[in-house]
């Protein structure tokens, strides 16, 4: 996603300071929580631009509750980007990929635990698309919106899943069989009831 252009889109309906925009930020669009260190540097590299003017803050206002509007030429610069033909990201630079690929090569004992790890985090990560805003007053109910972009991210995170499913599956029987060794013995399981 591109920041910058995210807060351009959140300043249209109105100044808002640094804990607003990640609030305003999670609610619209939605995906987890919204860093508001990362949000601070992009309102500088948008004042720098020209695109965003700090405005006065409250009385014992802290830095980061300094707010924000945006400009006739950020309004601007928000618009041509609307406009622009979107710019796929290349996938063979995924760092998913990059890492597997390299893990694969100098460490592959650390390819299955690494491909675990990512399956897990985006089970938490499709855990956290559940909770959804409140319906707003825009022309397009922010409900509706919130809902279909959850369920973009969701379809996204599992294919992913899944292909990482098929990966271990292919990894395991890539696999060198192991020399036989004595058999465990069994050990029986009884349930009992307390």
């Amino acid at each position: 996603m591109s920041m910058k252009y995210a807060i351009l889109g959140v300043l249209l309906e109105g100044p808002l300071h640094n804990y607003r925009i990640a609030d305003e930020l999670e609610r619209q669009i939605g995906g987890g929580e919204y860093h508001t260190g990362q949000i601070s540097t992009r309102l500088r590299e948008l004042e720098e631009k020209g695109w965003v003017v700090p405005l006065q803050p409250k009385p014992n206002a802290t830095r980061e509750q300094k707010p924000y509007a945006i400009t006739a030429e950020g309004r601007m610069a928000f618009q041509r980007w609307l406009r622009a033909p979107l710019k796929l990201s290349r996938p063979s630079r995924d760092e998913v990929i990059v890492k597997f690929v390299f893990l694969g090569r100098h460490d592959p004992s650390r390819a299955a635990p690494f491909l675990r790890r990512l399956s897990a985090q985006l089970v938490e990560q499709m855990r956290g698309l559940g909770r959804l805003p409140r319906a707003g007053s825009s022309t397009v109910d922010d409900l509706f919106l919130a809902e279909r972009s959850a369920t973009l991210l969701r379809m996204r995170m599992n294919a992913e899943v899944q292909w990482i499913e098929e990966t271990l599956s292919e990894l395991e029987k890539r696999q060198p069989a192991q020399p036989e060794t004595e058999a465990a013995p069994t050990v029986k399981r009884l349930d009992r009831k307390v």
